[in-house]
């Protein structure tokens, strides 16, 4: 709307259809985006990283210029108006609190997608590619919040088809390069580790590691869980015991 940073050029009433072609327009352009980026969700790695870089760039200025739009219609709002003046601003008002929420989606939307373009996974192995699928598309950073677990006992942020056993969560060892998991419990604590690796033949190894020395009284408590586990990646691998 022109202007210099701190305020704006405000706009006559006169110019109420250009400023109404415009929130319409963007209303519509912005739907037809969410609705690429919700297909592209759902199919991971088809975006490259410029587009989405490209999205954030153009819905973080719109985000911008609906504070704008906001602005100049309550100016307009203010002033003494023909009655169909004041029944376009306010549908345009009400245009403006739609386009806010597509664009906020949008951002949020771009922002996960961020960590899923065509360059980030050429970055990945296939066996980090595999889990992530296998785990909804995402290996979980022991320092994310967990969702709360059912009565079944499955973490319900591991994914579809991994039951976990009751009390027990994943999270992804933070380590530059290693593909696996601690393995803490709601009473026991942190109860081992699971850690994947690449080997001949396509082929998968798991290694399990159960925390604490083997004279402590909590030790075969710990190594029961950690054998659960196992038993709940190789049912999920379709592979043998760990390594």
């Amino acid at each position: 709307m022109g202007g210099t940073a701190s305020e704006p050029v405000w706009q006559p009433i006169s110019r109420l259809g250009l400023i109404a072609s415009l929130i319409d327009e963007g209303l519509v352009g912005a739907r037809e985006q969410y609705a690429l980026l919700l297909e592209a969700k759902h199919g991971p790695y088809v975006l490259d990283g410029e587009t989405v870089e490209r999205t954030c760039e153009v819905f973080g200025k719109a985000r911008e210029d609906i504070d704008l739009y906001d602005r100049q219609l309550r100016r307009w709002g203010a002033q003494t108006l023909t009655p169909r003046q004041r029944r376009e601003v306010d549908r345009l008002s009400l245009q403006l609190v739609s386009l806010r929420e597509v664009v906020d989606d949008i951002l949020e939307m771009a922002d996960e997608l961020a960590g899923s373009t065509i360059e980030t996974i050429l970055a990945k192995s296939d066996l980090e590619v595999g889990m992530e699928v296998l785990f909804g598309g995402k290996i979980l950073h022991p320092h994310q919040p967990r969702a709360s677990t059912g009565s079944s006992g499955a973490s319900a942020g591991a994914g579809a088809g991994l039951a976990l056993p009751p009390g027990v969560s994943l999270g992804s060892i933070p380590e530059p390069g290693v593909l696996g998991w601690v393995v803490p419990h709601s009473h026991l604590g942190d109860v081992g580790c699971i850690v994947l690796s690449d080997v001949a033949g396509g082929h998968c190894r798991m290694e399990a590691q159960v925390a604490g020395p083997p004279g402590d009284p909590a030790f075969d408590l710990r190594r029961r869980v950690v054998e659960d586990v196992v038993g709940c990646l190789n049912r999920m691998l379709g592979g043998g015991g760990p390594v």
